[in-house]
Formats: structure tokens, C-alpha cells, sequence
């Protein structure tokens, strides 16, 4: 248990929301995404997400790395690696529909960033 709490930190992370904003629940199968987004991350455990884009105003599979949660402007966020795209990228955690887990396990990026998505929240 002591060696899963003292994990913790480099899984989770919370940004503070300088507006105070809040968003609405999530769907009622929120907490089973959140319980295996978690469990990626801190296994090191690839996944493929089906994700919702409201840039794209699409819904897309990615196979991804996942590196860390964070709780910033009301919300979860998962920061991940996408290997098709060769760069890290920011998932809104109500916005993933669906996440299947692989045995396949991932090296964590030692130099990644502890400040919570600096450039994107």
C-alpha cells in the first residue's frame, strides 16, 4: 500500500482554477474510465481510448502512453503519450467513451514536466 501512495504523486497532479469554473458530472460510466485511466497510468500500461474531439467534433481511437491525471479548471485531464503522432497530448477524461487496456507496458518519460500541462490549461 505504501509503495502505491508513494506513486501517487507522479500520477496525479492538480492545477488550480484561477476563474473558479466547475464542469457538470460526467456520464455514469465516468468512474470505471477514471479507475482504469488510473490504473494505465500508474502500471505503465498502454491503452487505446475512444475519445470525443470538440475541436474536431469527431470521436477517434488513439493508442496511447499514459502519463499522468491532472485536476485543473474543474475537470480530470489525462496527459499521455501518442505514439502515432510522436508527441504528448491532453485528453479531457469526460470526453474518453471508452479505454481498453493492453499487457503491453510503456518506459515513463523521466524529464516530463511537473507543472500541469503548462501550455494547454
Amino acid at each position: 500500500m505504501r509503495a502505491f501512495l508513494d506513486g501517487l504523486p507522479h500520477a496525479i497532479v492538480s492545477k488550480r482554477d484561477p476563474l473558479g469554473r466547475r464542469t457538470a458530472p460526467g456520464s455514469p460510466h465516468q468512474p470505471l474510465i477514471v479507475s482504469r485511466t488510473l490504473e494505465a497510468t500508474l502500471g505503465h500500461r498502454v491503452a487505446t481510448l475512444t475519445y470525443y474531439s470538440r475541436a474536431s467534433e469527431r470521436t477517434k481511437s488513439y493508442v496511447v502512453h499514459p502519463h499522468r491525471l491532472a485536476y485543473a479548471q474543474g475537470g480530470l485531464y489525462l496527459l499521455a503519450f501518442v505514439p502515432a503522432y510522436g508527441e504528448i497530448r491532453t485528453f479531457a477524461v469526460e470526453r474518453i467513451e471508452e479505454i481498453s487496456l493492453h499487457d503491453e507496458r510503456f518506459a515513463p518519460i523521466e524529464d516530463l514536466d511537473d507543472e500541469a500541462f503548462p501550455n494547454s490549461l
